[in-house]
């Protein structure tokens, strides 16, 4: 009997109250934190295809937040922006590290995360959530319109960024 209704007061601790805002949630879960962790910090093509799969499906993740901050009115779309901001700034600096790095080192690493598929599918990844977060822009609450604004801005010099890695531009 008790054992029930511990498992029931349990239960109900976890169960959202109707009718209250979800809290905005985390950049990352804990999953994708140990694995950002098991993948290390290595400046290697191999290192980083498997952080940016947790990149891709952070992004993923908060882009379903973004819209579902969208559908309810909710307040916390600012926090959702930032998250969405934040995990991009991360990504690029990693990325832009791996790239230098194996371009420092020349001969067959250069030009190396180009041809990395998982990398080509985190730009396809964040041109369609920018396509999507573009037809956004005209219900986005007043106050937040500047917010997404420079998120967009953001996101498109992101997307451009790895176009230039991809194709190996400015080199």
């Amino acid at each position: 009997m008790l054992r029930t209704v511990l498992s029931f007061a349990l239960l109900c601790a976890f169960l959202p109250v109707a009718g209250a805002p979800a809290a905005p949630s985390e950049k990352y879960t804990a999953a994708e934190k140990a694995a950002l962790a098991g993948a290390g910090a290595a400046l290697s093509v191999k290192a980083v295809e498997g952080r940016i799969k947790v990149y891709d499906a952070a992004l993923a993740r908060l882009a379903q937040e973004v819209r579902e901050r969208f559908r309810e009115g909710d307040d916390a779309l600012a926090a959702a922006l930032g998250n969405v901001a934040s995990l991009l700034d991360e990504s690029l600096a990693d990325i832009d590290a791996v790239d230098a790095a194996l371009d420092a080192a020349g001969g067959a690493g250069r030009g190396a995360l180009g041809r990395s598929r998982r990398f080509i599918r985190y730009e396809i990844s964040l041109r369609r959530t920018l396509k999507e977060f573009h037809g956004l822009r005209a219900k986005v609450p007043e106050g937040s319109l500047d917010a997404f604004q420079r998120l967009l801005e953001q996101m498109e010099r992101t997307r451009q960024r790895f176009m230039d890695i991809l194709f190996q531009q400015g080199r």
